[in-house]
Parts: C-alpha cells; structure tokens; sequence
C-alpha cells in the first residue's frame, strides 16, 4: 500500500510540468528566405523536354 502511495504522489508531482513537446517551428532560423533568378531555357533544353514528354505519353498506358 505504501508503494502505491509513493508511485502515486511521483506520478502527481511529475504530471504537473509543462513542458514543450515540440520546440517551436521557427526559434533560431532565419525566416527571409531569398529565391533564385529565374532563367530562361534554352532551344536545346526545350526540345529536350518535348521528347522526355513525347516518350513519357507513348509509354504511360504499356505498364
């Protein structure tokens, strides 16, 4: 009985914390973030894309 009075009063002295389950999201970083410039694609790189897709839409139904 007296073991159950011991783990009972721990229990209630330590469930009255309050603590933090999960720090906050943005505490110490930095939050301006700076994007790259956009660039321009080449012919090359277009050209490429189109064929990737071409082949992409021939071949999505042959699975």
């Amino acid at each position: 009985m007296a073991a159950f009075v011991c783990c009972l009063g721990l229990t209630v002295c330590t469930s009255c914390e309050d603590t933090d389950k999960e720090p906050p999201v943005n505490a110490g970083y930095k939050t301006n973030i700076r994007m790259p410039d956009a660039e321009d694609l080449s012919t090359e790189d277009l050209e490429l894309i189109e064929r990737q897709q071409a082949e992409y839409d021939q071949n999505k139904n042959n699975i």
